[in-house]
This record gives C-alpha cells, structure tokens and sequence, in this order.
C-alpha cells in the first residue's frame, strides 16, 4: 500500500466553532479588565482570517495552536499599549436571569441613566473577578456554574460576589 499523507484544511468558520469557547476562557482568565475581553478575542479571529485570506486553508495545521499564539501575542501587545486605560463596563444590556438569581436582579437597583453610571463607576472600582462574575452573569447570561468553571472559582464564591456586590449598589443607589 501507498503511504500518503493527508493534509487536513480548516475554514475560517471551522476554526471559529471549535476553538471560541475554549479561547474566550483563556482570555477571561488573563485579562485584567473585563472590557478587554472581547477586543482581544476579535483582534484574535481578525488575524486568523488574515492569515488563511493570504495564505489559504491549506496553512493551518493546528487551528488550537495557531489560535492561542496569535491570542498571546494580542494579549501581550494590548496590555502593552493600553494597560493605563481606564475602560468602564457596559451594563446597559441586558436579558433573561436565571429564576434563582432574583435576588440579583440588577435591574432592580439600576433603573434610570443616572443611576447606570454610578453602577458601572462603583463597578470599575471593584477587582477584576468581581467584574468578570458581572460581565459574565448580566451581560453573556451564563450560569453560575459556567461562570465558576470560566473563571476557576466555586460557585459559593461568585455567588457571593454579585450579591455583596448589588447590596452594595442597593446601599449607594
């Protein structure tokens, strides 16, 4: 029999499906602001279309390789230039909660445009994983569960920071 060797191509979309989840941890888990998140992870995916446009899909061998050191460089490179900034967080969005999590309604406390921009300043004050837990839960509607795996923290403790967190908000709003 022949030996040949088969040369396996990705798409741009391929890639995207099978390595976002995993590569959206990774950057949760390095970023020091939650608001650089998704900036990292679209310069990431920027690049890798870049790439296989120039080069085609025959060049990628290993898209999980190629993803996490184009998204290393970008963290590098993004903290490098914009580790002074100050990026507040978007809560303005929004959607359905989990029913456990009444007590977290932050639609209960934040109601008007005032009141969101003492929120997102009191927020930006707090520490990254506190800012994280927020963006997560309010703004990508994740379980507590999920979040706890993102971020690497027991359930009991994300728990505990949105809800000191909002009765904090609750006391200043």
């Amino acid at each position: 029999m022949e030996n040949r060797e088969l040369t396996q191509t990705f798409t741009f979309d391929e890639i995207y499906e099978t390595t976002y989840n995993e590569l959206k941890m990774f950057v949760m888990r390095k970023c020091s602001n939650i608001a650089d998140v998704g900036d990292v992870l679209q310069e990431t995916y920027m690049e890798i279309h870049q790439i296989i446009q120039r080069k085609g899909e025959n060049y990628i061998k290993d898209p999980r390789a190629i993803c996490y050191r184009i998204c290393k460089q970008k963290l590098s490179k993004y903290y490098h230039f914009s580790a002074k900034l100050k990026n507040m967080l978007d809560y303005s969005g929004g959607g359905e909660i989990e029913k456990e999590m009444d007590l977290y309604c932050l639609e209960d406390v934040v109601s008007d445009n005032d009141s969101i921009e003492i929120a997102k300043k009191h927020l930006a004050k707090k520490s990254p994983n506190i800012q994280k837990c927020f963006y997560l839960f309010y703004i990508e509607e994740q379980s507590i569960a999920d979040i706890a795996e993102i971020l690497s923290l027991t359930q009991s403790d994300i728990k505990n920071k949105l809800y000191r967190t909002i009765k904090e908000l609750r006391n200043i709003l």
